[in-house]
């Protein structure tokens, strides 16, 4: 098997001696191209693709128990696993004019494991630092590269129209998206005033992209397609009207572009005097989309956008009736847990000291940080010991009956109540790759707040509870505890009145996999008996 061929199911019918040939043509490749990418800052490999198949191929390892030494790309996999905590953008400068009074102009770093690529060379070299490994130039217009001299010998990129305009220097067209160090860089094609060429820029990391667009009138489709769904690091004209004669757009009409392409950040920069004296009012608006106006010297780190990563998985499997469950891959036998599918909304929480996060589903909200709308959960959360990132949901809990959902009133922290049932990090460390007994057992440190609950699994089938362990090789056990969970749902005893909306059932022997789990299965109370 080559390593591009890695999924988990073909993963089964491999010997432990071939996984372990496997994990050693890993270590080959990362460590010859690697070495590559040292002497060319802009080599092509998809580090992300292969780090997601070494990643399944580490949890293999894990489920089956094997011995292994660990090697340097296995800290490397670890500082994937954790978002990158050295990557950051800083902000060199923000103004849209050279030489303003307010300030530098638009200028940003973009940094990543001691490499440095400068986005706009408008500021002096001495201000950049040193370590510039690559410049991208998003403009023609002189004020976006006042001082490229400045960068003699520093390999520069941008679109070929872009580079006819600019002094001789090691040039560089892009014609297919820039790599290093498991960032990927895709010029943005965008559409600025008559005879003037410009570009923005997306990066890409795992899971987080970022869209750079300094000035821009209009997009096409396919850069609007580049940028849907994205952080944004954006630059606009005037606050109420669009400037056409300068290729502008303003702020209110970059508002209307957000309602069709909802972006998960938004942060300001290349700024106008016109922004600076609405400035109360374009950050209440920015405030909306998690983001803010960019000042000078500020610096983006990924926890600062993390939050679009949103990495909670789902089942892969969906039954609707129990004797399904001999049919199904991987569920006719072994332990596993069966649990209530809560109803409310899914949530992530993160909780690192007194520094709380709470996100909803970026694709199913438009501001998914609620965070501000549960005061009462955040303070409850900052008193208990240790740090966790969880899989929970959100339930309104009236009269010991669960309703629905809506983010309109700050009052609703009072009935929300937030049920924690699995955990993805723990005191700082990832522990997806543990089964998910392991994980169970680590999230029954938490202790339960009044209005926070950690959702704990027996395996006494007499007690009352949400999540029992069971041998799904006895399937009068697996429909018994089926029916006393959605019993507690129907009737409200025990728990509130409309709890449970199915049952989930999860293999307690596998670590936990993203964005769809095939260890987990979906039994939905609509759709046949228990």
């Amino acid at each position: 098997m080559r390593i591009e061929e890695i999924t988990k199911e073909k993963l089964l019918d491999v010997g432990d001696n071939d996984l372990y040939q496997l994990r050693l043509r890993s270590k080959q490749f990362f460590e010859k191209y690697s070495r590559f990418e040292k002497e060319n800052l802009f080599i092509d490999v998809n580090w992300k693709d292969f780090f997601e198949k070494y990643s399944i191929l580490m949890r293999e390892f894990v489920s089956r128990v094997l011995k292994f030494n660990k090697w340097e790309m296995d800290s490397t996999l670890n500082l994937w696993l954790s978002n990158g905590e050295d990557f950051q953008i800083k902000v060199l400068g923000t103004m849209a004019q050279t030489y303003s009074s307010l300030g530098n102009h638009f200028s940003l770093l973009i940094s990543r494991n001691g490499k440095n690529v400068l986005i706009d060379p408008a500021v002096h070299r001495s201000q950049a630092g040193d370590g510039i490994n690559g410049i991208i130039i998003t403009q023609a217009d002189k004020d976006h590269w006042t001082f490229i001299k400045e960068y003699d010998k520093i390999p520069v990129y941008s679109m070929g129209t872009i580079l006819d305009a600019l002094p001789p220097n090691d040039f560089h067209p892009i014609l297919k998206p820039l790599s290093f160090d498991g960032l990927t860089m895709r010029p943005i094609k965008t559409i600025h005033k008559v005879e003037t060429s410009s570009m923005g820029v997306r990066v890409d990391f795992g899971e987080v992209k970022v869209s750079i667009l300094p000035e821009f009138m209009s997009l096409t489709k396919a850069a609007k397609d580049l940028i849907v769904k994205t952080v944004w690091i954006v630059g606009v004209g005037n606050f109420l009207k669009d400037d056409a004669r300068a290729g502008k757009l303003s702020f209110k009409s970059l508002l209307k572009l957000a309602d069709e392409l909802k972006p998960k950040v938004i942060y300001l920069t290349n700024l106008r005097k016109d922004i600076l004296k609405h400035e109360e009012e374009v950050s209440l608006e920015l405030k909306k989309y998690g983001g803010r106006i960019l000042k000078e010297g500020n610096i983006l780190k990924i926890s600062d956008i993390q939050k679009i990563a949103w990495k909670l998985t789902k089942p892969s499997y969906e039954i609707s009736e129990i004797d399904d469950l001999k049919d199904t891959p991987y569920f006719n036998k072994g332990q596993a847990v069966v649990e209530a599918e809560f109803a409310g909304v899914r949530a992530k929480i993160e909780k690192k000291g007194d520094s709380i996060n709470i996100f909803t589903d970026p694709e199913d909200t438009e501001n998914p940080d609620v965070t501000d709308w549960l005061s009462v959960q955040v303070d409850e959360l900052k008193k208990m010991k240790g740090n966790f990132v969880g899989d929970s949901v959100i339930a309104i809990v009236k009269d010991n009956e669960v309703s629905a959902v809506k983010f309109d009133s700050k009052e609703l922290c009072m009935d929300a109540c937030v049920y924690v049932f699995d955990i993805l990090e723990y005191n700082g460390k990832d522990i997806t790759f543990q089964p998910l007994a392991k994980r169970k057992e680590l999230l029954n440190k938490f202790k339960d707040m009044k209005h926070v609950h950690f959702v704990r699994t027996t395996s006494d089938l007499t007690l009352d509870a949400l999540s029992y362990e069971v041998d799904l090789g006895k399937p009068s056990d697996v429909k018994k505890v089926m029916n006393k969970i959605m019993g507690f749902s129907n009737k409200g005893i025990s728990f509130p009145k409309c709890i449970a909306g199915g049952i989930i059932i999860k293999l307690l022997d596998t670590p936990y996999e993203e964005p769809q789990s095939h260890s987990m299965l979906k039994w939905d109370a609509c759709s046949g008996d228990g």
